[in-house]
């Protein structure tokens, strides 16, 4: 490789690494802008709502088998017998919360292996004060409603208004 081409190559990586670098707030808002933190609330929030929604089916098992035990007509045993059968499925549905929480966690892993190995090549060229002076490339615009485009908020998010406050209005 040339020393044309060499210099040329460096100076096309350093405005990519500009993007990560973000000049005046670091590689760690590159992550937070990307949304990667939000992956993890999307695990969180699976696994808490199948939580619940198996905690149900528990209870809707439960309570079938007892009235199924109640029950002397064989047309309501045989009613109790679909609950029961549906409760199966539930429970069988539910198990795409723990193959999503695998694909996203190796997603974020992936992410953060780039994203160290992105701030040591940084770090290489000098770290963040070598990017101040290069502008980076424009990210493309958001479409959508522009009150919407970040998702709902995230515990911790500022400037928002809790289901507590929400729920005090209809009250």
């Amino acid at each position: 490789m040339t020393a044309a081409v060499e210099t040329k190559a460096s100076a096309q990586a350093k405005r990519e690494a500009e993007l990560v670098a973000a000049a005046d707030k670091g590689p760690r808002a590159f992550y937070a802008a990307a949304g990667w933190s939000k992956l993890g609330a999307i695990v969180g929030g699976t696994e808490t709502a199948t939580e619940g929604i198996l905690s149900a089916a528990e209870f809707i098992d439960q309570a079938a088998n007892t009235l199924s035990a109640a029950v002397k007509s064989e047309h309501d045993k045989a009613l109790a017998h679909d609950i029961q059968d549906h409760v199966v499925q539930i429970f069988e549905a539910c198990n795409f919360q723990d193959l999503t929480g695998q694909r996203i966690t190796k997603v974020v892993g992936t992410l953060k292996f780039i994203e160290t190995h992105i701030v040591r090549m940084m770090e290489i060229w000098g770290g963040i004060e070598s990017f101040k002076d290069i502008a980076p490339t424009e990210m493309a615009a958001r479409e959508g409603d522009p009150r919407l485009v970040n998702g709902p908020r995230l515990d911790g998010d500022l400037g928002h208004a809790s289901q507590d406050e929400i729920d005090a209005l209809f009250n």
